[in-house]
């Protein structure tokens, strides 16, 4: 049975390179694949507003994939790596300490296997340091595009804080949580 050139282009969409594949015409070892995660929920905090985000998602054209210098210049300037967050609460306190700083949204997003890097891993075996700058985020950089479908989730600053009846944690009461269904559907 043969395959029609539709059902090829289809399968030719779905493949997607390798970060490897991607890292590789910037002259990036070979071993670069030490520091790869293997996909999974991050955090980021955005400006985006979250339909557009759930549409979109995020691009970064940046023209200097040195992952050091990403974590070391301001909002990772000239960079074509993408900053999230594995740990959530890190993430929250970025965003009800710096509330504005660097977002005024908190995006949980799925990632694909290997479409990303373990940036503190990066940064403390090439700088050869026990900490990089930002330890605390345990920052996950994932390189030039977060696809839209992969937000599972966009929490949102409340109009007015919600009444603390049942202990939620504090940023329950300062912040409600939508799902991308939700967000497309129009909140």
């Amino acid at each position: 049975m043969a395959v029609s050139s539709l059902a090829v282009q289809r399968m030719q969409a779905v493949e997607r390179p390798s970060l490897r594949d991607m890292l590789a015409p910037h002259g990036f070892p070979s071993d670069y694949k030490q520091f790869m995660y293997n996909g999974g929920l991050v955090y980021r905090t955005s400006y985006k507003e979250p339909r557009a985000a759930c549409v979109e998602g995020w691009t970064k054209a940046g023209v200097d994939p040195d992952i050091v210098k990403h974590m070391t210049v301001d909002q990772g300037v000239g960079s074509p790596w993408i900053s999230c967050c594995r740990d959530m609460m890190a993430t929250k306190d970025l965003l009800v300490e710096y509330g504005g700083t660097y977002g005024n949204f908190l995006y949980e997003i799925e990632l694909d296997n290997y479409q990303s890097i373990d940036a503190e891993l990066a940064y403390t075996t090439i700088k050869h340091k026990d900490k990089s700058p930002f330890f605390w985020q345990q920052e996950v950089a994932v390189f030039k595009r977060i696809r839209g479908d992969q937000v599972i989730a966009v929490w949102i600053k409340r109009e007015t804080p919600a009444q603390n009846e049942r202990k939620e944690p504090y940023f329950a009461s300062l912040y409600e949580r939508y799902t991308r269904e939700q967000v497309l559907r129009g909140l």
